[in-house]
């Protein structure tokens, strides 16, 4: 059923059944036909003036040839996913032969590229469609996100001849409007267009058994001013009246009057058990039989033909789908069927939104339980659904919705309850807004939580080390020891926390310049069959990084190529939050000296980052540096220098820049001012961690950098001091150059690393710091 599910999805994306009550429009549909050519249809009305019947009775005349997506909006479709969603759902059933599967599962994911990736691909397929789409937005006035409106106006561009965006609504719509009209590619049908003239109301069947004469009818048309709406109700309102004539001299049609007639006419003329339906189903936005039978304590098959003999005999029960299954009142209509309910049984309507929060909960639909919560004042409820629902928001790319839903519940109600407050924290964090989920964090700790989470952290103050040690500390000592404290907390191999923990240490470790112990604690990541695909992706790429700076080239090469591949078959190119898949495989391309694929790699990363910029600085200048190194490879040294500032400016402030601070100082060792490096050494500093384990390309980053200062005159101590490293550490790395360059002594590894073009020949602009001393060292 979720397939197709309006309540999931925000709408429908099947065009209603018509209906041989309504009126016919054919010369407003011969109109829309003939518009062909235009870009833009715009049906700007106020409510009860027929747009979507019109809208309908167009689709079905047999003179449209081209493929018809509908969509039904709904103010959740202010999330762009859910609203892209239901757009290219719409649109794969249409008949055009669009394929969109693969576009929405790239909606599915962490951080989705709707306007970069998605679209783009849309309006490829749709200029090979084998029909043009008619895309139609009914109810567009429930649209009201700017970056929604922002991503429509790029289907206006779509190529081919006969595609169309048509929009119904009760307003005029944000889009450019002005120079469609100019250019001649806009059509627009408005209330004048859309009023009953007395012609076309003398053909309505309960008009006609009233036997209203022609004055009568005018009288009618001129009180209603053509309103569709007010027509429909005085029709309906005539039914068994034997004095029509005075009826009509008291009713006036106006919306006062419609909620008036529709309370003392329709519901007081309905049998019991169907005002009893009405009223109880009145608090549903749109409901279906099984969920309608819920509330009004039928079964499923009475409710459901119920259902079908009010949509028969009732213009203001709308069917939204061919198989009708789905349904809604007329917003008026329903609006007085809550009015009636509230007043004739005011303890009812909370009790009704319990229930139906409760079947809509087991039936999947957390994002309308918490709704019908909130809209019974049970914050409770609505906060603990919050709590264990938040992470399927998340990490699907609806973190809009999950905001919104944050929103409707409020920081009040929310803000007493500890797990409610962590899922807020999270919320705060996968959208940038660091601050906000500091304060949320501290919240919860304030209020504290004995036991798991809802959404199944072991604990409160292992959510608390996972927030800080992926996001919301910078200082690495400390971001380091808060991912081993989550990492320890996290033992539950089943627990998707589990690998996130672990992930996360192993970030730190890489960051710390402890890479065997990072490769160890990545790979338990990897392994983690209850690993989310996201932190699998993050996992391969940061240990493909790590086996970089260790000289493990060959398994660099395998994780960063498996990393791409996992990106690829979860759709993840889009999204933010897999950037250092990129990254890392940008840094092998490197290494291998495939340039142009590295940069264009390096620049995607930078480009999914810039999306979502209060993320995490650390991932920023992992991508930042490596952008140095490639710089450094493809000989351009101010964009090098530039990118070493960059690095610097990010790191800025911190106690510890770690192991990314080490290789931006080794860069800029490279490109001192007493001139630029020669292209053997530019390449050879920028090669670090390049193929080949046998060859001297194979030291770490850090062994050239002793390697870089061993032909000045600085002892073993004046190096480790002029790095900030220990003499021991120093030493260490040194044995391990002699090992690797197969020597025995200083000046052998010198004049080996020369020969290489490791460190500058004689002559050269040389890369270690003035004399301070007689270099007096011990063995190696």
């Amino acid at each position: 059923m979720r397939g197709t599910d309006p309540v999931v999805t925000g709408g429908t994306g099947q065009t209603p059944p018509v209906s041989p009550r309504w009126i016919r429009r054919p010369r407003l549909v011969g109109r829309l036909l003939a518009a062909r050519e235009a870009r833009l249809v715009v049906i700007a009305a106020p409510g009860g003036y027929g747009k979507s019947t019109l809208l309908a009775q167009w689709r079905a005349d047999a003179r449209e040839r081209r493929a018809m997506a509908w969509l039904s909006v709904g103010r959740q479709d202010n999330d762009p996913v859910r609203l892209w969603t239901g757009i290219l759902r719409a649109i794969g059933a249409a008949g055009a032969r669009v394929p969109v599967d693969d576009l929405v599962a790239m909606l599915c994911v962490q951080g989705p590229d709707v306007t970069g990736v998605v679209l783009p691909l849309l309006l490829r397929r749709l200029a090979r469609a084998a029909r043009p789409v008619v895309l139609v937005l009914d109810d567009f006035h429930l649209l009201t996100d700017a970056t929604a409106l922002d991503q429509l106006r790029l289907l206006l561009s779509a190529p081919g001849p006969g595609h169309q965006l048509v929009l119904s609504s009760r307003q005029r719509p944000a889009l450019p409007l002005a120079r469609l009209r100019a250019a001649g590619q806009l059509v627009e049908l408005g209330a004048e267009d859309l009023r009953f003239s007395a012609t076309q109301v003398r053909a309505l069947p309960d008009i006609v058994t009233a036997g209203l004469d022609g004055g009568q009818v005018h009288d009618l048309v001129a009180r209603t001013e053509g309103w569709p709406a007010g027509i429909y109700l005085a029709a309906l309102s005539l039914r068994g009246r034997s004095d029509p004539g005075t009826f009509l001299a008291t009713f006036t049609g106006d919306h006062r009057h419609i909620s008036d007639y529709l309370t003392e006419e329709v519901l007081a003329g309905c049998p019991p058990h169907e005002r009893r339906f009405l009223l109880r189903t009145a608090v549903l936005d749109r409901f279906t039989a099984p969920l309608a039978a819920h509330l009004c304590g039928l079964s499923p098959a009475r409710a459901e033909r119920v259902l079908a003999h009010l949509a028969a005999t009732n213009l203001f029960v709308i069917p939204l789908d061919e198989q009708r299954q789905w349904y809604r009142y007329h917003q008026l209509f329903g609006q007085c069927l809550r009015d009636v309910l509230s007043r004739a049984h005011p303890g009812l309507p909370v009790r009704l939104h319990r229930r139906a929060g409760a079947w809509l909960h087991e039936h999947g639909h957390v994002e309308q339980a918490i709704g019908h919560a909130v809209a019974a004042g049970d914050g409770g409820r609505a906060t603990a659904l919050l709590a264990s629902s938040w992470l399927g928001y998340a990490t699907t790319g609806r973190s809009a919705t999950l905001l919104a839903l944050i929103e409707a519940i409020g920081a009040e109600t929310i803000g007493r309850d500890a797990a409610a407050s962590v899922s807020t924290a999270w919320a705060r964090t996968v959208t940038g807004d660091l601050p906000g989920a500091i304060a949320w964090l501290d919240a919860a700790e304030s209020l504290g939580h004995d036991g798991p989470l809802p959404d199944g952290t072991a604990s409160l103050k292992s959510a608390a080390a996972l927030l800080r040690g992926m996001f919301l500390i910078d200082d690495l000592p400390q971001r380091l020891a808060e991912s081993r404290l989550a990492a320890e907390l996290e033992d539950d191999t089943a627990s998707p926390w589990y690998a996130m923990a672990r992930f996360s240490h192993g970030a730190n470790l890489y960051l710390s310049g402890r890479h065997p112990e990072a490769v160890k604690v990545l790979e338990q990541a990897v392994r983690n069959p209850a690993s989310t695909p996201l932190f699998t992706i993050n996992a391969l790429a940061v240990q493909s990084l790590t086996c970089t700076a260790l000289g493990r080239h060959d398994q660099a090469a395998t994780l960063a190529t498996l990393g791409r591949d996992l990106v690829r078959r979860h759709h993840l190119t889009g999204s933010a939050q897999a950037s250092i898949a990129f990254t890392a495989h940008a840094a092998v391309l490197t290494g291998l000296g495939r340039l142009a694929e590295a940069r264009r790699d390096l620049d995607h990363a930078a480009g999914l980052r810039a999306r979502v910029p209060g993320l995490s600085r650390w991932s920023a200048v992992v991508n930042v540096t490596e952008l140095a190194r490639w710089c450094l490879a493809a000989g351009d040294h101010d964009a090098a220098r530039a990118a070493c500032d960059q690095a610097g400016d990010l790191l800025a402030g911190l106690a510890d820049g770690g192991y990314l601070a080490r290789r931006v100082h080794e860069f800029r060792l490279a490109l001192q001012p007493g001139g630029a490096p020669s292209p053997a050494r530019a390449a050879a500093v920028a090669s670090a961690g390049a193929a080949g384990a046998a060859r001297p390309q194979a030291l770490t980053g850090q062994e050239r950098v002793v390697l870089g200062l061993l032909p000045g005159p600085l002892s073993i101590p004046q190096i480790a001091a002029h790095l900030h490293l220990s003499a021991n550490t120093v030493r260490t790395h040194v044995r391990a150059v002699y090992r690797k360059l197969a020597v025995s002594s200083r000046q052998a590894a010198v004049e080996q690393a020369r020969r290489h073009g490791l460190v500058p020949a004689l002559g050269e602009p040389g890369t270690a710091p003035p004399p301070t001393g007689p270099r007096r060292d011990p063995p190696a």
